[in-house]
């Protein structure tokens, strides 16, 4: 399975969404697992497994989880899967992003697309981040894990479209993150490897090369890419 993106839950003060979406997106695997919401980090006194069975009770008295805050929303979230409470994790995660009208609910949504991607439930997933990016049409991480949800399912094509729109946003958007549209073009030039469109990827990995030539393993690659197409022509 490839890797998706998720977010990270720390303090959400009312700065510039970028700003914020970056603080509260952690780390990318590159190409595995899909990413998910973090919770504020627990105090020095405070231990995991005494926050986690707060976190349970918490989770059992929720009615209706539509009036908390997203921190929170992430907080129950992650103590429910690490207590295995996955099914009560997707519920809290579906019933606040189908009632709430939070200003910051497509990253609820991404989180909740991650999961259900994690989980393998790629279908769902897509559905999911769509509605994100219909709220946010300019976050592309939702889109780079789009893109890995229609892959698992075969759809090739759709989500090399993802990768590319994000890709060519870069030349309409004032500000745009430079890592993803890397790690868009990254995925283009494995995808249309895979496809054994080698021209294409090569193409790709050229441009994302470009952007950050610190990047030793996809230097190797365009060049394995290269041999390929090169041999491909003389046959």
């Amino acid at each position: 399975m490839n890797a998706a993106l998720a977010i990270a839950a720390t303090d959400t003060a009312p700065d510039a969404e970028s700003a914020m979406a970056h603080d509260l997106l952690s780390a990318v695997e590159p190409n595995t697992q899909p990413a998910t919401v973090a919770a504020p980090p627990v105090a020095a006194n405070e231990p995991d497994n005494h926050q986690d069975k707060l976190a349970e009770l918490a989770i059992s008295s929720v009615v209706s989880p539509l009036h908390l805050p997203l921190e929170q929303l992430i907080s129950l979230t992650e103590a429910a899967q690490r207590n295995g409470q996955t099914e009560q994790a997707l519920q809290l995660y579906h019933q606040w992003t189908q009632e709430s009208n939070h200003p910051q609910r497509h990253l609820a949504l991404f989180n909740y697309g991650s999961m259900l991607q994690s989980l393998g439930n790629n279908t769902l997933a897509v559905d999911i981040y769509r509605q994100c990016l219909a709220i946010a049409p300019g976050f592309a991480r939702a889109g780079i894990n789009l893109g890995l949800a229609l892959e698992n399912l075969g759809r090739s094509d759709e989500a090399l479209q993802c990768w590319s729109h994000i890709v060519s946003a870069r030349f309409v958007q004032a500000e745009s993150d430079a890592a993803l549209v890397v790690t868009a073009l990254n995925h283009i030039g494995r995808l249309q490897e895979t496809l054994k469109r080698y021209e294409l990827s090569e193409a790709a990995l050229e441009q994302s090369l470009q952007l950050d030539p610190n990047q030793p393993g996809v230097i190797q690659h365009w060049i394995h890419i290269r041999q390929k197409a090169c041999r491909r022509s003389e046959e």
